[in-house]
């Protein structure tokens, strides 16, 4: 009997601590912005993404959870990983300024726990253009005085 309380106990606190808890970054002005969303769905539940960029650990992506991040314009890599035996993604991307993406992750079954799968991508927004360098004004051309005509003789 007590097992089954302690099961359950632990049930309850996996299943709350895995509560919508979005991670948001900042975009700021010339920069895009991807959107990670995961579904809160039972198939996976308990399995995350361990989201990275280009090498580089951006966060835990949850049944019930998402994660956004604000990039400068460029193309980059987004992996995600889980600890079954081919456990991992990838996804890449080229983000343009004012242009919001939107990632769909979904766990598929795999050997011995879930596999992470990035399963649509779409974008909203229009695309800033890059402003370009200003030009410099062409100078006025200096015409010199043209002489009076000659007098007639």
């Amino acid at each position: 009997m007590q097992k089954m309380r302690f099961a359950a106990a632990i049930a309850v606190v996996v299943l709350a601590s895995q509560a919508l808890v979005p991670i948001f970054a900042e975009t700021g002005p010339g920069q895009g912005e991807v959107i990670f969303h995961r579904a809160d769905v039972m198939k996976g539940k308990a399995v995350r993404f361990n989201l990275s960029q280009d090498g580089r650990p951006i966060g835990h992506l949850l049944a019930g959870t998402e994660i956004v991040v604000s990039l400068d314009p460029g193309t980059y890599t987004f992996t995600a990983s889980a600890p079954s035996l081919d456990g991992t993604d990838q996804l890449t991307l080229t983000v343009e300024a004012g242009v919001t993406y939107h990632v769909e992750g979904e766990i598929l079954w795999s050997w011995p726990v879930g596999r992470p799968k990035f399963k649509g991508v779409s974008q909203s927004g229009t695309p800033v253009a890059a402003s370009a360098p200003a030009q410099p004004e062409p100078a006025p051309t200096a015409t010199a005085p043209t002489p009076p005509p000659a007098p007639a003789p």
